[in-house]
């Protein structure tokens, strides 16, 4: 993929380099994804503009480092750096950036999983609703937000781009984005003041958000069609239609927040994203729902109650017929049927042993039968009792359950009353207290307005009694006026009778004065006209000699391009011979080349160079294998000026087989001075130190002095190295200072800062301005850190390190104004026994940070730290290599202390809020060791590596939410008396 701008002529591929250092990994619709050696994470690098005139260039530097300190927030794309690249001559906006996915592709995948609801939004939106109003609070408004500016984490973090486009020159910036449409704000995501060509305001972006949800839910935006004019049309004048799929109280959010003017909207995005909130969490916990899924309980029991019903009706029916049976009487015997018994009782009787045996044998068959018939119904009423018993048993069983059920269900649907009687009562308090809070703030606004009221009618009147007594000077003044006009009157009459009189006079000499004038005029054109004639005679006499001196002059110069004609054919046979000369001469036989030769002779030059590389390189591959290393690093030195990429080969090579090596440098105050050994005071820095043991471990003491101060530090290093190593030692005074030693770590110097008056803030006049000029006192003595905390000394206490640029002697960065307290009061513990009784570690207020930043009394009122050069005592935008650096490099200031000006910003202890500039009720006259604890906002002062010089200056202002943190943002500590 390529970037489709007018001004980029040169195709950038993976792996070219853009602004010096950052190679590119991939190439996305809105720029580069790059990575810098060195630095972790990735950048993405966007080309805005090319061409630009010199005005609209300083306005782009100018918008950048503006955006760059206005817009620090954890959701929003933080602009690093505003440059131009000298390769393709286009500017590049370097942004930071996030791996994830745009918004309208995390919604697509939730909406697969069947997951995407007003719910499952509510922590992005909330993210983008926090800072998009962040940036409404500094007055910025999105210039082009849409899905595709928002960006997701797989961790659910939200990151917002393009916030940087308004680093462009207002001339250049519809041209850059009518050039990149994908880059370009979509007109169904424009809020109707914005189709208008009207400003935008801070509910704008809100319109936008609201939009975006409306598509994420409903699968295309509030007003949709193809004809952008018509579409303009729909979004000013049209009402967007209702989601079937939301519920009535959701989509009244969003139709509110998509209101056609800014004041019929939500106050801020983070009202409209509370009003989703609620509204979702109150159709998840509805009772309609408990009350639809009671509904197959209550179906499944009826079916239950119904068959237990039934068969109870048929096992009564079957009773009743078994009854029946048993309780019908005996079947009346036919005459047949006594005259056969009373023959078979004569033939008995008879004794006939065949027909009395069988007629006995058919008797008692019939009797078992019968009695078998009458056991089975007995058997089978038996059985029935037995089921209706049973089916009885279950019948009642399953109707106690659904009782009881019915039971639970009513309890449950009572408490979700009662829970709801009791929300709405605490709601009723709530709205009550709220009523009685405004009553009383009314009521206090009242007797403010009263008392404002008589304030107004004492200094109304005191302005009448002012006025009555400049009226009563003005009538004097006027009356005095009136005598003085009457004096100068008089004067002026007088004053003008004798200037009639001097003008009489004076006509009449002018009259005289004409006459002899005129005469004089008369010889005057006489005399012209003589030395007219005079001068044409000159002219012609000069024009002739000008012809002849040209015609001299041709002459000339058709002799001299003879003459160069005639050296420049000697020049070519003396070239012709040089250059067969130099043909059937080996280069690296001879000594020198003659600068013209190379001039003349390119073609022989790389000839020449050619051979001399062809003999080094085999001059330098036979000491190599001689394993003379000292002679292939020589060698290597001579390649150097033919080809650098193998000379640099073999110099690596050479100095991984020569034994190590290491040289020795003294900084102090950030110079590089030359230090003694002591008890060697004849050797002293910078030495180089040879013939180094792979393995032993080398130290010493080191001296230096400096206006009678004396300095010290110490070498101590363990060789485990091949080749040469640079070894700098930080020298510290030896005077007594207070010390809070760290386990682990170098222990943390402290300056004591004597208590006294001063003047704070910088400018005299504008009363709009933070930076307001007003006396402060301090009353206590403190100290305070002479370095910034550095990574060692936070990584000993905390046992962690948050930092971006990660070296021991660099400050830590990338802390919250939690992190800084928990420091200090962990510092207060572990360093207690060197901490003054009565003392106490924490974070410098704005004043003691300002006092000491200035001097102290010592001050010289420098705008910087220590300086009016800014280079001198800081680490700054323009000096710092986009890093911070170690503590310490750079001079102190008239106390002593280091870094308070640049290298990174510092938390104060004062807390503040924040509207287009800095607020606290602290910047007054005459204030007694001021704090201010108002507001949800902490100071932060002194710059940083990113910072402009401006933004560096003593007196600069600026704040942060208690727990942001980046990486140009530290601490510095102070010990203070325990109130």
């Amino acid at each position: 993929m390529m970037i489709k701008l007018p001004f980029i002529h040169e195709k950038i591929d993976n792996g070219s380099i853009i602004l010096e250092h950052y190679e590119v990994k991939e190439t996305v619709s809105n720029g580069y994804i790059c990575k810098r050696e060195g630095y972790d994470g990735d950048y993405l690098l966007k080309p805005i503009t090319a061409d630009l005139e010199r005005q609209d260039a300083l306005e782009l530097k100018q918008n950048a480092e503006q955006l760059s300190e206005k817009l620090i927030h954890q959701n929003i794309a933080h602009l690093l750096l505003t440059a131009k690249d000298e390769k393709t001559d286009v500017f590049f906006n370097v942004v930071q950036t996030i791996s994830g996915v745009k918004l309208n592709h995390w919604a697509a995948g939730k909406r697969e999983n069947g997951v995407l609801t007003i719910a499952t939004m509510i922590p992005i939106l909330r993210q983008i609703a926090n800072a998009l109003d962040y940036a409404g609070r500094k007055g910025v408004h999105h210039p082009a937000l849409k899905p595709d500016s928002i960006w997701i984490s797989p961790q659910g973090e939200v990151m917002i781009h393009d916030f940087d486009l308004l680093v462009m020159p207002s001339n250049r910036r519809q041209q850059y984005l009518g050039a990149s449409p994908e880059l370009a704000w979509p007109v169904s995501y424009m809020p109707p003041e914005a189709c208008k060509g009207e400003p935008l305001t801070a509910c704008s972006n809100q319109y936008t958000l609201a939009a975006i949800v409306y598509e994420l839910l409903g699968g295309q935006p509030p007003h949709y069609t193809e004809d952008i004019s018509v579409l303009r049309e729909a979004i000013i004048n049209d009402q967007p239609k209702r989601l079937s799929q939301l519920a009535d109280a959701q989509n009244d959010i969003l139709i509110k927040a998509l209101a056609k003017q800014p004041e019929e909207r939500y106050t801020s995005c983070n009202d409209f994203v509370n009003a989703l909130e609620t509204v979702a969490t109150a159709v998840q916990q509805s009772p309609a729902s408990a009350h639809e899924a009671m509904k197959p309980f209550f179906s499944n029991r009826l079916n239950i109650v119904l068959t237990v019903i039934l068969a109870a009706f048929a096992l009564l029916i079957f009773k009743i017929s078994l009854d029946q049976i048993k309780s019908s009487p005996a079947r009346p015997q036919k005459k047949e049927e006594v005259s056969h018994k009373t023959q078979e009782k004569t033939i008995v009787a008879g004794k006939a042993p065949e027909e009395t045996t069988l007629l006995a044998k058919e008797k008692q068959l019939v009797e078992t039968k019968r009695l078998e018939e009458i056991r089975k119904a007995e058997a089978l009423q038996k059985a029935a009792t037995e089921a209706k018993r049973i089916e009885e048993a279950q019948k009642a069983e399953e109707i106690k359950k659904a009782v009881e059920e019915v039971k639970r269900f009513e309890e449950v649907r009572k408490a979700e009353e009662a829970k709801r009687i009791e929300e709405a009562r605490k709601a009723e308090e709530a709205k009550k207290a709220a009523e009685e809070k405004k009553r009383i703030e009314e009521v206090r606004k009242a007797e403010e307005a009263k008392k404002a009221a008589e304030e107004a009618k004492r200094i109304e009147d005191a302005k009448k009694a002012e006025a009555a007594r400049k009226a009563a000077e003005e009538a004097k003044r006027i009356e005095d006026a009136k005598k003085a006009e009457a004096a100068r009157k008089a004067a002026e009459e007088a004053k003008r009778i004798e200037e009639a009189k001097k003008a009489e006079a004076a006509r009449k000499a002018a009259e005289e004065a004409k006459k002899a004038a005129e005469e004089a005029k008369r010889i005057e054109e006489a005399k012209k006209a003589a030395e007219e004639a005079k001068r044409i005679e000159e002219a012609k006499r000069l024009e002739e000699a000008k012809k002849a001196e040209e015609a001299r002059k041709a002459a000339e110069a058709k002799k001299a391009a003879e003459e160069a004609k005639r050296l420049e054919e000697m020049r070519k046979t003396e070239e012709e011979a040089r250059k067969k000369e130099l043909l059937h001469t080996p280069f690296y036989a001879s000594k020198y080349l003659f600068a013209k030769d190379i001039q003349y002779f390119p073609e022989i030059f790389e000839v020449a160079r050619l051979e001399v590389l062809d003999k080094l390189n085999a001059d330098i591959n036979q000491a190599a294998t001689d394993k003379k290393w000292h002679q292939v690093k020589e060698l290597a030195m001579q390649m150097k000026a033919y080809d650098q990429a193998r000379a640099k080969h073999w110099q690596n090579m050479a100095e991984k087989q020569l034994a190590p090596s290491v040289h020795v440098t003294t900084w102090l105050d950030g110079r590089e001075v030359s230090a003694k050994f002591l008890n060697q005071e004849q050797q002293m820095t910078p030495l180089h130190l040879t013939g180094l043991v792979s393995g032993a471990t080398y130290s010493g003491d080191l001296v230096y002095e400096r206006n009678g101060e004396k300095f010290a530090g110490k070498i101590n290093f363990k060789v485990d190295w091949k080749g040469e190593q640079e070894y700098r030692v930080i020298l510290k005074s030896t005077l007594p200072s207070k010390e809070l030693p760290i386990p682990g770590a170098p222990s943390i110097s402290l300056v004591e800062i004597t208590a006294g008056e001063f003047l704070m803030g910088e400018d005299k006049d504008n009363n709009s301005s933070d930076e307001l000029r007003h006396v402060v006192v301090l009353t206590q003595n403190f100290w305070i850190g002479k370095y910034e905390i550095t990574q060692k000394q936070w990584q000993a206490v905390m046992e962690n390190n948050p930092s971006n640029f990660k070296y021991d002697d660099n400050p830590v960065e990338g802390i919250t104004w939690n992190e800084a307290m928990t420091f200090c009061e962990k510092l207060n513990t572990i360093a207690a026994s060197a901490i003054p009784e009565g003392f106490k570690v924490s974070l410098p207020t704005e004043a003691q940070w300002e006092f000491a930043a200035r001097g102290g009394k010592q001050t010289r009122h420098y705008p910087y730290s220590g300086s009016d050069i800014i280079d001198d005592v800081a680490w700054h935008s323009e000096n710092s290599n986009v890093r911070t650096q170690a503590v310490g490099m750079k001079f102190p200031n008239e106390l002593g202390l280091y870094d308070m000006t640049g290298n990174v910003w510092e938390w104060c202890l004062d807390a503040c809020e924040w509207e287009s500039k800095v607020l606290t009720d602290t910047y007054r006259d005459g204030i007694v060791d001021p704090l201010s604890t108002k507001g949800k906002l902490h100071i932060i002062r002194g710059g940083g590596w990113l910072s402009s010089p401006k933004n560096c200056r003593i007196a600069n202002r600026l704040c942060c939410d208690t727990n942001f943190k980046i990486y140009n943002l530290g601490l510095r500590i102070v010990l203070v008396p325990k109130k």
